[in-house]
């Protein structure tokens, strides 16, 4: 399994160090070169594999030899040792429980899958490590209760004081051992931000730093193998138009889902959020607007920049660079943050010339990239960006006429440079643009390469790509509590916050003949007060739960500020004994 990091697409790296890592070089995430097809029969044996046997399947096919077979299944075996079932709810949908690991969240699918990759990765190079973990809620607990006792692996959790529910913190700072809780004050933005500038920190580069969020690949992995055991449990006459409705605050889980997808998983999604709501904005104004989050009751999707929105656009065209093979195109209305998300680290600028396939290369400076205007009109070449740019449109693009155009060395448009999304905004929004890239044919302009876009069609760009499979949807906290009542007084079925989200959104955005999965993510006793204030009646406690309410917590309170966080870091590296 090779990966690259989606910031510039030019690190090339193993499996064991994208999971050391967790992040590149440059702060960017890693995403796998290529993402495997599972063959015809994978799907046509489904309903004979077990939970554990298509999860090894779908891990041999994205890990490859990195693991081998053995050792891959034992991995698999070990840690995901509990069930994912589907609960019908009516004929037109199901819930799919995630909560049945021992932290009673989701995130032990890929805690305990990562901490075994880990280890077994860390036996074969030696030494010790020290994990960094963000957390809003479940993440840390699920971290805690994976690598707790684990052979040389110190787990640092950082969470946001005040903003996890009481039986939440009391899994984060209750184990000892090799896990050490810190009690952020600030937002999980601000714990988020301090694990991400531990990793680019050139002071710590000594250091063995890891990361358990979602930020590392081998936490998406295992979340792939859910939505194919989801999709075994569906019934075979409903299986063509599944929808899975994933409450959503990172998008690890989501991105998991369109992992799977392009694996061969025939099925649509929900991006369910709160009042954290910047990719459901994305899906219906292609605008990505990063701000604070917003503290909720359903406090695991507090997330107001979530990094795994940046995977979720590779998978949808900003994969265009890699290898230099092919081209592909996009055409529709200019947005700066969709087009800086696909140019970023790309210098910028606009510059006229005659086309010429033969010295493209020369011509751009081996970047193997051009932007081509769709109205060519060679009388305005040349003239200030703004000027020609912002003018009505007077010709469609065409393939043939540029052709022609290019034949007879009239001018063209090219842009490359620091990219400046309010500068560009200015000069091209609003307008139909072209972009392509590999080997500038003009006859071929407009067709996709099948080695980055797959399966060919009619030109769009990323944000109507990914909205093809992805609907957003966003809801109050007073939602929130109306759904926890009207669901169980309909279905007599408990759902958490998390969940009633992923629910109402897909009672929101369902269509007929569709068939609903909802994820739910955590058990609905997490949220205690919650759930008790909505249902106005106990809800009983898992013993697991039950067993950490009367432990005493144990956390060290720190400033959001990097300084403290450093100095830790710093001194925990200064003796390499794990306790």
């Amino acid at each position: 399994m090779r990966l690259y990091d989606i910031g510039t697409h030019t690190e090339r790296v193993s499996l064991e160090h994208a999971v050391f890592k967790g992040l590149s070089e440059n702060g960017s995430l890693y995403m796998p070169e290529s993402i495997p097809q599972l063959p015809p029969s994978f799907f046509e044996e489904i309903d004979q594999m077990s939970f554990s046997d298509l999860s090894f399947e779908v891990a041999k096919a994205l890990i490859g030899d990195d693991i081998p077979e053995n050792a891959l299944r034992n991995i698999i075996e070990d840690a995901i040792d509990f069930p994912a079932p589907l609960v019908s709810l009516d004929e037109d949908c199901g819930v799919l429980e995630l909560f049945h690991g021992p932290s009673l969240a989701f995130k032990d699918f890929g805690a305990r899958f990562m901490a075994r990759v880990m280890s077994y990765f860390l036996k074969k190079r030696g030494g010790h490590l020290h994990i960094l973990v963000a957390t809003s809620g479940d993440t840390g607990g699920a971290v805690a209760a994976g690598f707790y006792g684990t052979p040389n692996i110190r787990v640092s959790i950082l969470y946001p004081s005040g903003k996890v529910s009481p039986l939440q913190e009391k899994q984060l700072t209750t184990w000892g051992k090799n896990i050490t809780a810190l009690e952020i004050k600030g937002s999980f933005d601000d714990c988020q931000a301090l694990v991400k500038q531990a990793f680019t920190d050139p002071d710590l580069a000594h250091l063995p730093l890891s990361s358990a969020n979602s930020i590392n690949i081998a936490r998406l992995i295992p979340q792939t193998f859910y939505y194919f055991e989801a999709f075994r449990q569906v019934p075979r006459e409903r299986r063509e138009r599944v929808v899975f409705s994933v409450p959503s605050g990172n998008f690890g889980n989501l991105t998991a889902g369109l992992i799977a997808k392009r694996m061969g998983l025939p099925a649509k999604f929900i991006a369910a959020t709160n009042a954290n709501r910047v990719v459901p904005d994305y899906l219906e104004r292609a605008e990505f607007r990063p701000r604070p989050s917003i503290a909720t009751l359903s406090n695991a999707m507090d997330v107001g920049n979530p990094s795994n929105f940046s995977r979720m656009l590779e998978l949808y065209g900003s994969t265009w660079n890699i290898g230099g093979r092919g081209f592909w195109s996009v055409r529709g209305n200019f947005d700066p943050a969709r087009v800086a998300a696909q140019l970023n680290h790309l210098r910028f600028y606009i510059m006229r010339g005659d086309f010429d396939p033969a010295r493209r290369l020369t011509q751009l400076n081996h970047l193997r990239f051009h932007i081509m205007r769709g109205d060519f009109d060679a009388t305005r070449a040349g003239r200030p960006a703004q000027s020609p740019l912002v003018r009505k449109k007077t010709m469609p693009f065409s393939p043939a006429i540029e052709l022609s155009r290019n034949q007879r060395r009239e001018a063209f448009w090219s842009v490359r440079g620091d990219f400046d999304p309010a500068r560009v905004a200015a000069q091209l929004n609003h307008l139909g643009f072209q972009v392509m890239h590999g080997d500038s044919d003009p006859v071929r302009a407009g067709r996709r390469s099948s080695t980055t876009l797959g399966q060919g069609g009619e030109r769009c760009s990323t944000w109507n790509m990914m909205r093809e499979d992805v609907q957003g949807a966003s809801f109050t906290d007073e939602e929130t509590i109306q759904g926890i009542q009207k669901y169980f007084d309909k279905y007599h079925y408990t759902f958490d916050p998390h969940g009633a989200i992923g629910m109402l959104a897909w009672e929101k955005l369902r269509n007929e003949g569709e068939y609903g999965i909802i994820l739910e993510t955590a058990h609905p006793a997490k949220f205690l007060e919650t759930m008790e204030s909505a249902l106005g009646r106990k809800v009983e406690i898992p013993r697991q739960l039950q067993a950490v309410a009367d432990r005493e917590k144990v956390s060290i309170v720190m400033e959001a500020g990097y300084e403290g966080f450093k100095g830790y870091l710093l001194k925990m590296g200064a003796s390499e004994e794990i306790r």
